[in-house]
């Protein structure tokens, strides 16, 4: 790799942006104290500022971003409009959504990915990559262009398009969501859904790079050229992912798709601090950002169906003579509900997008929701330290706990030991994802929280038998799935006379009904689940806080809880009072 093209990548992701001229001035210490938002678990003295945008464009969960040459965030809504963000009163935080475009005007949805060549932007849509261009300066985009559209989808929920990124030559990567989760995919005899694909500059020639992808939502190279992306644990994926992107390599997902491919490549990384990786940022050498210059941030979804739930990770990177990596995981942020996309912007400040709630079937939300977050380096603000990476184990008898989990049928669905062929899904590692009153409610309501890959998928044949289990794999012959009682059944299509999504679990509720205290305290112990409740009581006391401090903020936060105990103490006594008048007549 050349000198030239280390400079020119660390220019294109802080001096691309153009400057801090296109920002207006650095947010003073108030302002950030005013929006910052403490809910959030910070390692590092810095701030999690949530932008208040409260112009233009409704923030609609809010699912990719990108930086423009000349220093302008960019978002787009999973709904399908793109804007930009800008503040409106001087104040250093932006606070107005300028539309750009909005990719349903060309009949398309999901923009899911957002990628700067020049000043031609690049959206990656379930249907097809567009091209937009504002050619006249005015904010807006005036012309686009289909730049690529012949790759297999559907618009079943799992079809979408991720990772744009550009390699040094101009070339476009990007992959296609895996279709085994798909009962009616679209024709794919060049197998591309589940790949890493890599486009020509020109968009004319298409290369399959890699292949045995699930969801891999976010791709970045890195100053010396090499990709990096993520993938989420599930189907044929047994933990979270990291991994280098290598030409003709196989990553283990669905490998009956790909005939005669290679050993499955290990992940640099099996992600320990976030739960379903999603988009990836290099902050640049040169960009202190408290002395993560280099380092690579992940953002992580958190776990399905739980809305206050994700985190971003930073990953230090060691590139091994020969061109292999090592890679060492640090926890940047906690409790950072559902993050999607993450950019460095020309203010060397990292931005990300909060994507809020969804509605069934991964489709946007019926009301906006959503945030967008700007973190700032803030050295008044003391770290994270309070915050435990590890928390005590729920206290039961283990032993009595797996008798519990056989009897009440749970290891008839269910493995604890990383097996994938099993109707439920692996629950090894429970514990360090969920805490003691989430797995409970997880047993209480399944249909609740069902994770991504299990949906049950309901098939009638022309015979009149019906199936009901999980998709494991789907194509143009047969769909197979795993039903109860661990069965394989594999139904041919030319017998599949009706096929649904169903949007129950086919775990049954009431698996708690009868047991003590206790005995639900064996089961969790038996399951390896923490007891993070004091993490939980400090959220809530945090959220009162940042209440607190955003009213009024001239006055100090101990006047104001002076201020709350003596009015508590007299409605307390104005209570009694009352009583006392009542008990009186």
């Amino acid at each position: 790799m050349t000198r030239v093209f280390r400079i020119a990548w660390t220019t294109g992701l802080i001096a691309m942006c153009a400057g801090l001229t296109a920002w207006g001035k650095v947010p003073e210490r108030s302002v950030i104290e005013k929006f910052r938002d403490r809910t959030i678990y910070l390692h590092g003295r810095f701030a999690a500022v949530k932008l208040p945008i409260t112009n233009g464009v409704k923030v609609w969960n809010p699912a990719a971003i990108a930086c423009s040459p000349e220093g302008v965030v960019f978002v787009a809504n999973f709904t399908g409009e793109i804007y930009t963000l800008h503040d409106s009163d001087g104040d250093g935080l932006e606070d107005t959504a300028t539309l750009y475009a909005d990719v349903r005007k060309e009949g398309l949805r999901y923009p899911t990915s957002l990628a700067f060549r020049g000043r031609e932007l690049f959206v990656a849509t379930t249907q097809e990559i567009r091209v937009y261009t504002d050619t006249d300066g005015d904010g807006v985009a005036d012309q686009s262009r289909a730049f690529f559209r012949g790759f297999p989808f559907t618009l079943h929920r799992f079809d979408w398009t991720f990772g744009l990124c550009f390699d040094r030559e101009g070339a476009l990567f990007f992959n296609l969501s895996t279709d085994a989760y798909n009962p009616t995919p679209a024709a794919d005899p060049k197998a591309w859904r589940g790949s890493i694909l890599r486009l020509s500059p020109d968009g004319q020639q298409v290369e399959r790079f890699a292949t045995g992808l699930r969801f891999s939502y976010g791709m970045a190279f890195n100053p010396e050229g090499d990709l990096f992306f993520t993938d989420n644990h599930g189907g044929d994926n047994p933990t979270e992912e990291l991994n280098v992107g290598v030409r003709d390599r196989f990553y283990g997902q669905n490998p009956s798709k790909f005939p005669g491919h290679p050993p499955a490549q290990s992940p640099l990384v099996s992600v320990q601090y976030g739960v379903a990786p999603t988009a990836l940022a290099f902050n640049a050498p040169t960009n202190e950002f408290g002395a993560t210059g280099g380092d690579l941030f992940m953002a992580c979804w958190g776990p399905d169906w739980l809305f206050n739930r994700g985190s971003i990770v930073r990953v230090r990177l060691l590139r091994q003579p020969g061109g292999a990596y090592r890679a060492q995981e640090f926890p940047f942020a906690h409790e950072v509900p559902k993050v999607t996309a993450l950019a460095f912007a020309a203010n060397g400040d990292l931005y990300a997008t909060l994507f809020g709630r969804e509605a069934p079937g991964h489709q946007p939300s019926p009301m906006a929701d959503g945030a967008i977050y700007r973190f700032l380096p803030a050295a008044w603000v003391e770290p994270g330290a309070a915050v435990q990476s590890k928390f005590p184990f729920v206290k039961g008898n283990v032993g009595l706990g797996k008798k519990l989990f056989e009897e009440r049928g749970c290891a008839a669905c269910h493995s604890l030991g990383g097996r994938d062929d099993m109707l439920g899904p692996d629950l090894g590692g429970l514990g360090e994802i969920y805490s003691a009153n989430e797995v409970l409610n997880l047993i209480r309501k399944p249909s609740e929280s069902i994770k991504s890959g299990h949906e049950t998928q309901e098939v009638k044949t022309t015979d009149g038998e019906v199936f009901l289990g999980r998709m494991q794999g789907s194509n143009a012959g047969e769909i197979i799935l795993v039903t109860v009682g661990n069965r394989l059944v594999r139904v041919p299509r030319s017998k599949i006379a009706s096929e649904q999504a169903r949007p129950t679990s086919l775990m049954p509720e009431g698996l708690l009904d009868g047991l003590s205290e206790q005995q639900t305290n064996d089961l969790l112990a038996y399951l390896g689940v923490r007891d993070r409740e004091p993490a939980w009581l400090m959220r809530q006391w945090l959220k009162v806080e940042g209440v607190l401090r955003s009213f009024a903020p001239q006055v100090s936060l101990k006047a104001k809880l002076a201020a709350l105990a003596a009015v508590g103490v007299a409605l307390v006594a104005a209570l009694r009072f009352w009583r006392k008048r009542r008990r009186a007549r």
